[in-house]
């Protein structure tokens, strides 16, 4: 495990982590995890819990776990609630209240080593004196051998009862952007080819890939073009983020994690 790793040993650690990051953004509680936690999930390790409402209760636990098989032990994570049913989200701007599985727990199992890593969109449903309450949670899964993590981007709740909060919305403010700026730009990073392929409806003008520190490592500008590959194959392991200014003005980001970087 590399040494930016942050290993979460208490549940102290963890609020303190997460409280110095949340606001309340009119009545939707946003925690956005600045720079991205990354969480080692060992059978060492304890659980994690969140308290996604803000009513100083734990609502949500991350547990690892492993299962024997014939040949092999496959690792999974559990992702489990007492007080909401979970769902499994496909693309950011989706209505959560309008999805029709829900469960207590959502269970990822593989072998290792898993490429490319996977990434979960999971919404959250809580039902008080039968009105439903939403919310959601974004967070990267790395799964390789002896290493076995998450890397938790945001997460949001809203107060407000049976309101249709959408994947990603985190204010009332631009709630008819989202779809917009979700939807224009696809940004995919290929760990097996050290390639990241951009994708848009519209031209796009110009691409800059920084770390978490802020610093420009790749800079392509007057594409004029819908989509583009970059060759990223030189780049460290660690966090970054593409942003992409289209042919309109409006800019877009995308996180996206490299790992087996030789």
């Amino acid at each position: 495990m590399k040494t930016k790793t942050l290993l979460l040993m208490s549940l102290f650690l963890l609020l303190l982590q997460t409280n110095i990051f949340a606001q309340n953004n009119g009545e939707i509680i946003y925690t956005n995890f600045e720079p991205d936690s990354i969480i080692d999930l060992t059978p060492m390790g304890n659980d994690v819990f969140f308290d996604i409402n803000n009513d100083g209760q734990y609502e949500i636990k991350f547990s690892w776990f492993f299962h024997s098989a014939v040949a092999d032990i496959l690792h999974s994570i559990s992702t489990m609630s007492k007080k909401m049913l979970l769902t499994l989200m496909d693309t950011i701007g989706q209505d959560i209240s309008s999805q029709e599985t829900w469960r207590i727990s959502y269970d990822d199992t593989w072998d290792f080593p898993v490429e490319p890593a996977a990434n979960h969109l999971i919404g959250f449903r809580q039902e008080i004196d039968e009105e439903y309450y939403y919310g959601w949670i974004s967070y990267t899964r790395i799964n390789k051998k002896h290493e076995d993590y998450l890397v938790l981007h945001d997460m949001a709740f809203c107060t407000i009862p049976n309101y249709p909060l959408k994947f990603g919305q985190n204010s009332f403010i631009g709630i008819n952007e989202i779809d917009a700026l979700s939807t224009s730009v696809n940004a995919f990073y290929n760990n097996g080819t050290g390639t990241l392929k951009i994708k848009s409806d519209m031209e796009i003008n110009n691409i800059e890939v920084i770390d978490v520190l802020g610093r420009t490592l790749y800079r392509k500008v007057n594409m004029a073009s819908d989509s583009f590959e970059a060759d990223l194959s030189g780049f460290t392991n660690g966090i970054y983020i593409v942003k992409t200014v289209l042919s309109d003005k409006t800019a877009t980001s995308h996180k996206f994690v490299i790992y087996g970087a030789k």
